[in-house]
């Protein structure tokens, strides 16, 4: 169980998130990361469009949540992420935020983009001006 506690709280030395406003802080980041979620996906939904990466979609949606971020979704996965680091006292693996988000960058966004940008058109060009990518 010494292993246990220990692993939980960190090496002596390092910076140590402590137990209680960072389990209130992570809960709250958790909440808005699923909350981002499922509100973008009611939001798809009602347009009958999809949430699939990669995948064409049917509508431009542009209001909502969508009017704040072009990618609440992966703004919700960057939040829980952040719980997850906040969770485990792992302060040195804040970096994996930038990391996280430049291959969600690379790998998805810039894609999706392209997509909407061909399907959509100037529709899509003067949407991705006024909301930016992430918020």
């Amino acid at each position: 169980m010494a292993f246990l506690t220990w692993h939980m709280r960190g090496p002596v030395g390092l910076v140590d998130f402590g137990d209680g406003w960072a389990n209130w802080v992570g809960g709250g980041f958790v909440a808005l990361g699923v909350g981002l979620t499922v509100v973008t996906l009611l939001r798809m939904r009602a347009h009958r469009t999809t949430s699939i990466p990669h995948m064409s979609p049917t509508a431009l949606v542009t209001d909502g949540i969508f009017g704040v971020s072009r990618n609440p979704i992966y703004l919700g996965d960057l939040f829980i992420l952040l719980y997850l680091i906040l969770r485990w006292n792992a302060p040195l693996m804040l970096s994996l935020l930038i990391v996280f988000q430049l291959i969600l960058t690379l790998r998805f966004i810039r894609p999706e983009d392209a997509r909407m940008a061909v399907h959509f058109g100037e529709e899509f060009t003067e949407y991705a001006k006024k909301t930016r990518r992430w918020f």
